[in-house]
Parts: C-alpha cells; structure tokens; sequence
C-alpha cells in the first residue's frame, strides 16, 4: 500500500490516540482487562482498530504500523526500515524498538493497575504525538 508521509503521520496519531483512550476506557476495550501482557495487548489494539475502523485495505500493513508501513515503501531492505520512519522516537536509537523508547516503555510494562494503565495511557498519547521526522 503507497501512503504518503502526510497520510502516514496523520494515520498513526489517529490510530494511538484511539489506543490511549482504548486503554483508559478499559470497560470500552474487553482486551486490556483480560490480557496478561502489554506488547501483546498493544498488538492486539493496533489489529482491532485497523481491522474495525479502518477495513480490510489496511487489514495487512507492515507491523500493524502506520510509519512501518511508509517505511517500507521507500526501502527494499526490511532491516533498514527505521531509517525512513516518518517520526522521531525519542529513544538512543530513534526507533520504535529502541529498548530506552516509548514503544518499549510501553511494552515492557508489568500487570494491569490503575497506575501502569495511567503510565500506558500516557505513553500511548506521547507516541500520538511523537515530531515529525523532516528528513525523510
């Protein structure tokens, strides 16, 4: 699928800006309360919205990824993606899979209290709102 920058940008906050709110609304999103892992929910969320509220064109996107997605377009070499991701993580690496990153915050998370659900949340609308990467 060809996705423009703009289009990709705009994709992703949408996209975690319903998954921030998924996760604070748990009695709206049966999945946060009954899974027992946060990367695994998170896929999960990321797959619930494309298919749900987006359609089957989205359905098989590179990483249930918005940016992966762009990314992929512009390189041949799946290892190299991150280089064209459209936005800048904040981690060492400026990645999504940078172990000191959002995403991996996020991911890395340990049970489903009222304060990781907070801390998710957070996250969540951070990665929302992550800069734009001008250089792609």
């Amino acid at each position: 699928m060809e996705l423009t920058k703009k289009q990709a940008i705009e994709e992703h906050r949408k996209m975690w800006i319903w998954i921030a709110y998924a996760i604070k609304n748990k009695e709206d999103c049966p999945a946060v309360v009954s899974r027992y892992d946060w990367k695994s929910l998170i896929v999960d969320l990321k797959r619930h919205y494309l298919l749900n509220y987006k359609g089957q064109k989205y359905k098989d996107i590179h990483a249930y990824c918005f940016c992966c997605e762009y990314a992929r377009n512009d390189t041949y070499c799946v290892n190299d993606i991150c280089r064209y991701c459209p936005v800048i993580w904040s981690g060492s690496t400026g990645r999504c899979c940078d172990k000191y990153g959002e995403y991996e915050e996020l991911a890395s998370l340990h049970g489903y209290s009222d304060e990781n659900r907070r801390k998710a949340y957070k996250l969540a609308l951070k990665i929302a709102n992550l800069p734009e990467r001008e250089d792609v």
